[in-house]
């Protein structure tokens, strides 16, 4: 099999601006100051963005054909804002295993978006998504469970985060390399929204 043959895990985000990057960054220095060393896996800053859709490994085959679909999909939207605000964890404050922050602002615009994508994917055969869409940016994965109540705390505290807005005005297809560090994300392509 030749490289570029091989299967790649791949999704679909879209990313803060800069200046929204590091409001958030600064919030989660909040946090490593609250949580002990070590139990988060924090989300490296650049890495920070909010996952529309996660396809899985898909083959170049699959690759190419999805481009068009997507970029006749994501053109007809129009371009919108989003505010991330707020702060919690999954499944729950008690029992935090990813620690996020939440998205006000245009979030109808966001769901119709990821509803179109979710659409138009299963159509071209990728299963659909099988939990309802939970818009958020992740900011770390909980690694030691000993310090849920500091978590908690600390998530607790940051309840009235607002880290600026910023607009969504294209969408981002990334290849995603698994390595003992972290996952490593590489820009393949982006769409455009409608101006």
């Amino acid at each position: 099999m030749q490289q570029h043959d091989k299967p790649i895990r791949a999704f679909l985000a879209c990313s803060p601006s800069p200046q929204v990057r590091r409001e958030i960054v600064s919030l989660q220095e909040t946090f490593k100051k609250q949580i002990p060393a070590g139990v988060v896996s924090w989300v490296k800053p650049e890495d920070i963005h909010l996952t529309l859709k996660f396809l899985g490994n898909i083959s170049a085959a699959q690759k190419e054909t999805i481009q068009p679909l997507l970029m006749e999909t994501i053109a007809a939207l129009p371009v919108f804002h989003l505010a991330p605000t707020g702060a919690g964890a999954f499944p729950s404050l008690s029992r935090p295993k990813v620690i996020w922050t939440g998205l006000t602002g245009e979030t109808e615009t966001l769901l119709n978006l990821q509803r179109r994508i979710d659409r138009a994917l299963t159509a071209a055969g990728f299963s659909e998504e099988d939990r309802p869409f939970q818009g958020h940016l992740t900011l770390g994965r909980v690694k030691k469970t000993y310090a849920s109540q500091e978590i908690a705390q600390s998530l607790s505290r940051a309840r009235g985060f607002a880290g600026g807005q910023f607009q969504v005005d294209h969408i981002s297809l990334y290849k995603s390399d698994l390595t003992p560090d972290g996952a490593i994300y590489t820009l393949l392509r982006t769409f455009p929204l409608s101006r």
